[in-house]
């Protein structure tokens, strides 16, 4: 009952739709309503789907393909109606704590970081001159609500792409992708396969809030991953992260 209404008919959307991205369900991030500035402000899950569903359908279920945070928000609300648990204990019963990820949190509407050691973020607002520091702020809900490090993210990507984490046709389905709208880039259910200029595959995924972005991933068969962190959404170029990637495979 969450996607009715203003063109949407949740009956005719499933999971690997939202999973791919091919759903349809518009981005909140379009919403005249959110502002990524303002960065004292907090949303609710409820709050972001709303936003999405305010927009029209970007194109009917299964006719398309367009990047949604909308759709990812619905499907941690998915998960808790499911298990009765809070997304955050689902990924930590299953992911976080089986895999030791020591560095890895939930903050859910916190936008407090845990302990001292860690990197700050920065943004230019409104193309003023000066950075501003946002470190703490609130990263979100199911889209993107966590914080993690280098060692974890890879951990979890050798984890992950040697079929160490997934039973083996949970995996082969997460990797059948789709075409997106960009040259070399399809996607699969919550992550992207990249054929770089110089035919290596890798597959990761971006992520990105106010002052962070990070790229992280590997090649099939989890021997060979990477995370690239930076304390800047300024820099969440996908052609900046390819640069570093195609000198990295091409050693």
């Amino acid at each position: 009952g969450v996607i009715q209404g203003n063109g949407y008919d949740g009956n005719q959307i499933t999971i690997r739709q939202i999973l791919n991205h091919t759903s349809g369900i518009a981005d909140y991030i379009n919403s005249k309503d959110f502002d990524i500035t303002d960065i004292k402000k907090s949303y609710t899950a409820e709050e972001f789907v709303k936003m999405g569903i305010s927009l029209p359908p970007d194109f009917a279920p299964g006719k398309g393909w367009s990047y949604s945070n909308t759709g990812y928000v619905i499907l941690g609300i998915l998960i808790e109606k499911v298990t009765g648990n809070s997304y955050a204990e689902e990924v930590e019963n299953r992911i976080i704590e089986p895999l030791d990820l020591s560095n890895t949190f939930l903050p859910g509407n916190s936008s407090v970081i845990p302990g001292t050691k860690h990197a700050r973020g920065y943004l230019q607002l409104d193309g003023a001159s000066e950075l501003k520091d946002v470190t703490y702020i609130n990263p979100g809900s199911s889209d993107g609500d966590m914080i993690s490090n280098a060692d974890d993210l890879n951990k979890f990507f050798s984890y992950l792409l040697s079929g160490k984490l997934l039973k083996e046709q949970q995996l082969k389905q997460m990797l059948t992708t789709v075409p997106t709208e960009r040259e070399g880039t399809r996607y699969g259910l919550g992550i992207l396969e990249i054929t770089l200029p110089n035919g290596v595959t890798v597959w990761g995924h971006r992520g990105a809030v106010p002052g962070f972005s990070t790229f992280v991933g590997g090649t099939l068969g989890g021997k060979r991953t990477f995370a690239i962190n930076a304390n800047s959404l300024n820099i969440n170029n996908p052609e900046f992260f390819k640069d570093i990637l195609l000198a990295e495979f091409s050693k």
